[in-house]
């Protein structure tokens, strides 16, 4: 009885057939049972009574005793538990006992085969868990590990280590390269650039990538190069890019991949003026982002921002403001340059319709030196310019060339204009009212030279005011 205690105490969690199979012995449930019986500190887990644990204190007792009177066991215990818990569908509780076990290669091997999976589950933290308790130095000497390492950094926002681990990837696989490294080389070159703020690069970056064909980490970086490629002002062959990421990451299982190509079709939906088309696919983004537990990951920010456009132009400017303020912060932590930029651009915009001048002044400065800082942020740079005529920041012309300007209070009532909202619905969204709604509209249509509703959501457009 003494032995089994000791000899099991280093378990966080037992069963019958653990103990069975780590100590070597038979009938470790009926002895469990006993052990309940007798009182000696032993928790049930479950009513069925098939896993256990120790009272905290009475395990370290017992692990203290394992270590002083038979420490050469511990690492071969470890190594059955190790076993057990690999063949028995447990690969976190696998991959932990073969780390203090000190067998590397075995650790190696079970990361390897089920980091992707836990991923996707938006369990980031057990995987970079995994690594860190192998440490760097084992890591270093595995080419597949050091690229994981990588992708950890990508999700978490550690945009230099990223680097660092692609290039310790490429160290360790001297001239031997095989074709699902290469690829995995290729795809987090291509992030990386992207996330750097250089969409040219990263769109050759992409085409590289998808030269290697269909590997394992094909998936996890297909959507970088649509993403790129609308940056860059290549809409059309985004579209066709990300709508066939999609198809490839469902196939794979990849959430991640899904969420952040779908978020970018919903942003270039956007900017075409399809409000409808764009308002579907970053629900359905935000939906598959919530269903798999990464709703606090960063590939969702650019979703967010359309979510908030669309509340805008329902007239549900709190809501609105609350999805883009979330967009900023998330896409932050994810260091992608070019989508905190634009985050931010309808952040700025967000403080102006609320008549918080000052503050959307300040947001756009930010704006202004996230974009500047990307090597070559595409498109970006002319959407800062237009939100600086939108906020009066920059220069602007009239319809007629002259100098005659929206106030902002009629700018935001133009802004509200494209949707369905009634002039009384304006009304109500801006907090004034319906006559200061109808005397801003009669000044819209006097300053832009229109008759119509429609006329002035064209004309407004047209100078990019909207």
């Amino acid at each position: 009885m003494r032995d089994f205690l000791v000899r099991s105490a280093f378990l966080d969690r037992l069963s019958g057939p653990l103990c069975d199979s780590v100590l070597g012995t038979e009938r470790s449930a009926d002895r469990l049972v006993e052990l309940e019986r007798a009182g000696l500190f032993l928790v049930p887990l479950d009513t069925k009574r098939e896993w256990y644990r120790y009272h905290h204190l009475f395990g370290g007792l017992l692990r203290h005793e394992l270590a002083r009177t038979e420490p050469e066991l511990e690492p071969e215990l470890h190594r059955r538990a190790s076993a057990w818990f690999r063949d028995n569908g447990s690969p976190s509780d696998a991959i932990k006992h073969a780390i203090v076990a000190g067998d590397v290669s075995q650790a190696s091997e079970l990361i390897a085969r089920h980091w992707y999976s836990y991923l996707q589950r938006g369990r980031i933290e057990t995987v970079a868990g995994w690594l860190d308790a192998l440490g760097d130095e084992n890591v270093a000497g595995d080419a597949g590990l050091c690229l994981t390492k990588a992708w950890i950094a990508v999700n978490t926002g550690h945009l230099p280590d990223v680097a660092h681990w692609i290039e310790a990837a490429e160290r360790a696989l001297g001239g031997g390269a095989s074709l699902e490294v290469e690829s995995g080389v290729a795809a987090l070159k291509e992030i990386h650039r992207y996330m750097d703020g250089d969409v040219e690069a990263a769109v050759r970056a992409g085409r590289r990538s998808v030269e290697r064909g269909q590997t394992p980490w094909r998936p996890v970086g297909c959507p970088v190069l649509g993403i790129a490629l609308f940056w860059s002002g290549r809409p059309d062959e985004a579209t066709h890019e990300l709508e066939e990421s999609v198809d490839v990451a469902e196939e794979a299982g990849n959430h991640l991949s899904v969420i952040h190509a779908t978020s970018a079709l919903a942003a270039i939906r956007l900017e075409q003026g399809d409000i409808e088309a764009a308002s579907q696919l970053s629900a359905r983004a935000l939906d598959r982002a919530d269903e798999s537990n990464l709703d606090e990951h960063w590939a969702t920010a650019m979703s967010r921002v359309v979510a908030g456009r669309a509340l805008e132009r329902e007239g549900r400017l709190a809501e609105a403001r609350e999805a883009v303020d979330r967009s900023v912060e998330l896409s932050r932590s994810g260091v992608a340059a070019v989508e905190t930029g634009y985050a931010l651009l309808s952040q700025a915009e967000m403080r102006q319709l609320a008549g918080d001048r000052d503050v959307a002044r300040e947001v756009l400065r930010e704006a202004r030196a996230v974009v500047a800082g990307c090597p070559r942020p595409g498109i970006l740079e002319e959407m800062v310019a237009r939100t600086e005529r939108r906020l009066r920041v920059g220069p602007r012309r009239s319809a007629n060339g002259h100098a005659d300007e929206l106030t902002e209070r009629e700018l935001a009532v133009l802004r509200l204009l494209p949707g369905e909202l009634s002039q009384r619905e304006i009304a109500g969204a801006l907090y004034v009212s319906l006559n200061t709604v109808k005397s801003h509209v009669k000044s819209i249509y006097r300053k832009l030279r229109v008759e119509t509703r429609a006329d002035a959501v064209s004309r407004a457009r047209e100078l990019s005011v909207i």
